[in-house]
């Protein structure tokens, strides 16, 4: 039997990044949901989270980020590019940020067909 045990966090913002615009498939952006506090809200569909759209080329904004820092979105846009690049295949990630610190929570890769 095989026991892990993580460190709770209390996370100020949370939510998922997936590596393709599920919205429309669209390879070139990368699509940031984003909501306060805990993601579970995201994750099983009972918030409505900010979704924000991030060029993969310069990380420029294609959607506007209503109050959340745009350093911090571009950041996780960058993280969530390497983590592609590493799994060379895309991703849907969970994130959370505590304190200012980016914690990657889960990564998988994307079920939608490309």
């Amino acid at each position: 039997m095989i026991i892990m045990v993580h460190q709770m966090i209390n996370p100020a913002l949370a939510g998922n990044i997936f590596t393709v615009n599920v919205i429309n498939r669209n390879k070139h952006f990368i699509l940031i949901e984003a909501i306060n506090g805990s993601g579970h809200k995201v994750t099983d569909g009972t918030g409505l989270p900010e979704k924000i759209l991030i060029n993969r080329e310069d990380f420029s904004f294609k959607s506007s980020s209503k109050g959340i820092n745009q350093d911090l979105i571009r950041e996780l846009a960058r993280m969530a590019f390497k983590i592609e690049k590493f799994f060379q295949y895309p991703q849907d990630i969970e994130w959370a940020v505590e304190k200012g610190k980016i914690y990657i929570l889960q990564s998988r890769p994307l079920t939608l067909i490309i």
